[in-house]
Formats: C-alpha cells, sequence, structure tokens
C-alpha cells in the first residue's frame, strides 16, 4: 500500500477512503508504527475515539507515549 495513496485520501477529505488504506497498510505491515499512528488518528477523526486509542495501546511504547498521542488524536 502507498502511503501516498493515504494522504491522497486524507486531504481530499475522503476520511473512509484514508481510514481503508492506512488499515491495510497496517496489516501488511504491523511493524509499521506509522501507519498505526495514522491508522489511530482517521479513528479518532471519525469520532471513534475508542478505537484509535486501542489502536495506539497496541504499539511498542519505545518511541511514542500512548498518553501524549492520545492527547494529539483528541484534539484533532
Amino acid at each position: 500500500m502507498r502511503r501516498s495513496s493515504c494522504v491522497t485520501a486524507r486531504q481530499s477529505g475522503n476520511r473512509l477512503a484514508a481510514l481503508r488504506y492506512f488499515k491495510a497498510a497496517a496489516t501488511a505491515n504491523p511493524k509499521d508504527r506509522q501507519a498505526r499512528i495514522e491508522l489511530a488518528r482517521e479513528l479518532a477523526a471519525l469520532g471513534r475515539q475508542d478505537m484509535a486509542e486501542a489502536v495506539l495501546r497496541r504499539l511498542p511504547s519505545e518511541r511514542v507515549t500512548h498518553s501524549r498521542e492520545s492527547q494529539r488524536l483528541a484534539a484533532a
């Protein structure tokens, strides 16, 4: 999955398509932290805050603190 497709969908306002793209990217490469963070952002933008936080909780904590990213999602 090309990240450019994900971003293009987001920029065009097609949140559902962006969600599908980021979900596919995260599924294709479970170690892709950025794809999972972007997936969480799309979920939050669609009002699915609980699901977004669940995605973040499954991230290893070495680079992104879950509470900090959750705060960013809440502000989105």
